[in-house]
């Protein structure tokens, strides 16, 4: 069992199930990506990423909204979208929020609307995809691990195996604060301080591993960053199981 099944049997212990979904939604088929609304109670991912240079981003509009419905094309979308919509289908999600998609963006009253649901639109999703180690929406999730961080091997395993020490991810909590790194600019943005804390769960995309926080547990690939919360921590009143076969 992977860390993300533990954490969602033992969210689903205690009542944490599905909840309420956003106005409109990403619908991720196998071909297509779709705009829809009022898809009802549905489980969804939602994506935290840096925007950027605003001007390079996909964005829905008064004017592209009937275009979205039918079908948003590959090409159009960003590099960090692709790669979010890429780990949904990998986990067989069949929806994504972003907020450049999702929010009609030259609308102040459909803005006005949707900026008061964001903290139930976050604490509500399954999970979020955080784009952690890209500055912009261009940059993609994914990386390419240099060779020098290798992963711990399993006990049992007769080898040995020397690498260097992964940079020390910052501990997530309730009492979360804005961390200035080049390894990690989304954690330095104010909106980042309001959509950690509220989500479920989060998925980080670093430079050289992947990092799952949740209110049970912090876990890494290298497993240099792991942190177990307990009722001391802040996140949880609940000790946490954790079997350690891998993230996902």
């Amino acid at each position: 069992m992977s860390v993300f099944q533990v954490c969602c049997y033992e969210s689903g212990k205690h009542g944490h199930g599905q909840r309420a979904s956003p106005k409109r939604l990403l619908q991720i088929n196998e071909n297509q990506v779709i705009l829809r609304e009022n898809v009802g109670q549905q489980r969804y991912v939602c994506l935290s990423y840096c925007w950027g240079e605003s001007a390079q981003i996909t964005k829905t509009t008064k004017e592209t909204i009937k275009d979205h419905q039918r079908n948003i094309p590959w090409h159009q979308l960003n590099a960090t979208f692709q790669d979010a919509i890429t780990v949904c289908r990998r986990l067989d999600v069949s929806y994504l929020w972003i907020d450049s998609l999702c929010i009609l963006r030259d609308s102040i009253a459909d803005w006005t609307e949707q900026a008061a649901q964001m903290a139930n639109i976050y604490a509500n999703a399954y999970l979020t995809i955080a784009a952690t180690n890209s500055s912009d929406a261009s940059g993609g999730c994914f990386r390419q691990t240099n060779d020098k961080y290798m992963s711990k091997l399993s006990p049992g395993y007769k080898d040995t195996y020397v690498r260097h020490e992964l940079p020390d991810f910052p501990l997530m909590s309730r009492e979360y604060q804005i961390r200035e790194s080049p390894d990690w600019p989304l954690l330095s943005r104010g909106w980042a301080y309001q959509e950690m804390p509220l989500s479920r769960r989060v998925l980080h995309f670093c430079a050289q591993e992947v990092v799952w926080v949740c209110r049970f547990s912090q876990k890494s690939e290298s497993m240099d960053n792991d942190q177990d919360f307990t009722s001391e921590d802040k996140w949880s009143g609940r000790a946490y199981l954790y079997v350690p076969y891998g993230i996902l």
